[in-house]
C-alpha cells in the first residue's frame, strides 16, 4: 500500500528569494519500504486518473441524444408494422385464392377479432382441416360481413373459381392508423387502402 505525503523539498535559499519557483515534491513508500520522491510531472505521480466534470457531462449528453434518436426511430415503426401486416395478409389471401383454383378445394379463412388472428381451412372449418394459423402483430379491428371468407373451387357447376363468395372488408389498426383490405366477389380481386 502506497502512502503519499506532500513535502516541499527545496533549498532554503530558493524558498526565501523565489517562492513562486518552488515546485512541490511528494514522498511515498514503495513496495520495499524505501522512501521515494516524485514531482507532479513524473510518471510516478499520475494526474488525471479520474474524469473531469466536463467529460462526464459530455458523455451524458451523448447518451441522451442517442436515446432520443432511438425513440424517434421506434415511433416510426408503427406505420411500417401496419403496412407489413397488411401486405402479409394480402399475400395470404392471394395464396388461398390460388390454392382454391389449383387444388379444386374450397378454402375458408376464419377471422377471430378477439384473438387478433386468422386461420385458413381446406373444405370446412374444423381443426382437422386447418392449413395455416396466423397471429397478427396489429389489431384486427373489424371484418365484415361475418367472420368467414370463402374462396370457391372451379367446376362446371361453379364458374366462380378463385373468387370470393361475397364482398369482404377487413380493417387493421395500430396506434391510430388503419389499413382496409377489400376482397371483391366478382373477381376475387384484393385491394389495400
Amino acid at each position: 500500500m502506497k502512502t503519499i505525503i506532500r513535502a516541499n523539498l527545496t533549498h532554503r535559499a530558493q524558498r526565501s528569494f523565489t517562492p513562486h519557483l518552488v515546485k512541490p515534491r511528494y514522498l511515498w513508500w514503495g513496495w520495499n519500504g524505501a522512501v521515494k520522491t516524485s514531482s507532479p510531472k513524473s510518471p510516478l505521480f499520475i494526474r488525471g486518473a479520474g474524469f473531469t466534470l466536463i467529460e462526464v457531462i459530455v458523455v451524458i449528453i451523448i447518451i441522451v441524444v442517442m436515446t432520443v434518436i432511438s425513440l424517434a426511430s421506434f415511433s416510426q415503426l408503427a406505420p411500417k408494422r401496419l403496412s407489413a401486416e397488411a401486405r402479409k395478409m394480402v399475400s395470404d389471401l392471394a395464396w388461398v385464392r390460388q390454392m382454391a383454383v389449383a387444388t379444386h378445394n374450397d378454402y375458408i379463412i376464419h377471422f377471430d377479432t378477439s384473438a387478433e388472428r386468422y386461420k385458413v381451412y381446406r373444405g370446412s372449418v374444423s381443426p382437422a382441416n386447418e392449413v395455416k394459423n396466423v397471429l397478427l402483430g396489429v389489431d384486427l379491428y373489424s371484418v365484415s360481413p361475418g367472420t368467414d371468407l370463402r374462396f370457391c373451387t372451379f367446376s362446371d357447376s361453379n364458374p366462380q373459381a378463385g373468387k370470393a363468395d361475397n364482398d369482404f372488408t377487413i380493417t387493421l389498426k395500430r396506434e391510430g392508423k388503419q389499413k382496409i383490405i377489400s376482397v371483391y366477389q366478382g373477381t376475387g380481386y384484393i385491394k389495400v387502402q
